[in-house]
């Protein structure tokens, strides 16, 4: 049997707006465990494209490295006006078109 990560995976599908975190429960009670102690780990403070965040230092990925999407860590922000500012402008910068979050909410 191969050896593997013992990370659960993060996987696209060909629908734009869907993707699946796929593991064992354990794998993913583990996956939460890890989210939950990097929100309270020492993390320094940062500017993204104009937005103050914080950024945990995470010494492994999240993900199974080999997942469409490898999680490497979390970024945390201030506001949900913050997330949402962010999230746009990464978009942007990956030519995706922003988010009209008033159609959203």
């Amino acid at each position: 049997m191969p050896k593997t990560s013992g990370r659960p995976a993060l996987l696209c599908t060909t629908a734009e707006d869907e993707s699946f975190i796929l593991g064992t429960r354990s794998q993913l009670i583990k996956l939460a465990e890890r989210i939950l102690e990097l929100t309270d780990a020492p993390a320094e403070p940062s500017d993204w494209d104009g937005v103050a965040v914080e950024q945990p230092a995470c010494a492994t990925y999240l993900s199974d490295p080999m997942s469409d999407i490898a999680l490497q860590g979390i970024v945390i922000v201030r506001t949900e006006a913050d997330r949402r500012a962010l999230m746009n402008k990464i978009r942007v910068n990956d030519a995706l078109d922003p988010i009209d979050w008033e159609g959203h909410d």
